[in-house]
């Protein structure tokens, strides 16, 4: 299966999930705004553009030492991911790991595996 196919169907659970997720919270939530509940799906307003971002989070952790390859896919998929679904998401259990589920599938993959080392540039 093409990499970027399966990233797109990837990204189309995701979305649905996170929707159902917010649905039934703002159901079981008191005193939510809408205006606050329509901000949950808004990308990341960080200055820069994405490569940008990607490059600095990726010279951050070579910075403090890190050298895993896996992690540093794992931070590209998880900064794609806030981005597509916002900040907010960064702190919820349930985010983090559906962040880890897929940086673990894309990277299990050889094609997009070659395609997340051009992107960290290694």
């Amino acid at each position: 299966m093409d990499p970027i196919s399966t990233l797109t169907q990837a990204m189309q659970l995701l979305r649905q999930q996170l929707a159902e997720k917010q649905q039934r919270e703002e159901r079981t939530a008191s005193g939510r705004s809408a205006a606050a509940s329509m901000r949950a799906g808004q990308p990341l307003s960080t200055a820069g553009s994405l490569p940008d971002a990607i490059r600095v989070r990726i010279d951050t952790l070579r910075a403090a030492g890190v050298d895993d390859e896996r992690q540093f896919f794992r931070a590209v998929v998880n900064l794609l991911l806030l981005r597509e679904f916002g900040e907010e998401m960064a702190n919820d259990p349930s985010f983090q790991q559906m962040s880890e589920w897929v940086s673990g599938c894309l990277s299990e993959q050889l094609e997009t595996r070659h395609v997340l080392r051009e992107i960290i540039g290694g």
